[in-house]
């Protein structure tokens, strides 16, 4: 290849990318922040989105950012532009949803507020179908010390 073309090529690539970025052709990310009913940052808060990406878990502060999908083999890709459903969960809180459109870009999401719920004992015991059957057999007999 010769010096002119190699310039041309180059030129024509960076004036792509000027254009690709001026449109917001960027990549993209979805932000946000998980609140209680207080205003207090909740840290730990799951995110999980329809369709899927990344799952991530809020900060000290509460922020979170979306910045990939996973392909069907498990790959990070980048997000797509689209309609994505943010599910937000937090031991103590009821779930919140949220949609939001991306078209390019940063989307920076209003603060999402969870609201305080009185724990169940459903909300915090194992499956059923995943307990072991107990047997009353030597090893399952109480002991007294004796």
């Amino acid at each position: 290849m010769r010096r002119g073309q190699t310039v041309l090529r180059g030129a024509a690539l960076w004036a792509l990318t000027s254009v690709l970025l001026a449109c917001g052709g960027g990549p993209i990310a979805i932000k946000g922040r998980v609140l209680d009913d207080k205003g207090t940052a909740i840290k730990g808060a799951e995110i999980n989105t329809e369709p899927a990406t990344d799952t991530v878990q809020t900060t000290g502060q509460g922020y979170f950012v979306l910045s990939r999908r996973l392909s069907d083999e498990g790959d990070p890709l980048p997000l797509e532009p689209g309609t994505y459903t943010i599910q937000v969960r937090m031991l103590g809180f009821a779930d919140a949803e949220v949609q939001v459109k991306v078209e390019s870009g940063d989307v920076v999401l209003p603060s999402i507020t969870l609201l305080t719920k009185e724990l169940d004992v459903g909300d915090t015991a194992p499956d059923a179908s995943d307990e072991k059957e107990n047997t009353m057999d030597d090893s399952s007999t109480p002991t007294n010390g004796t």
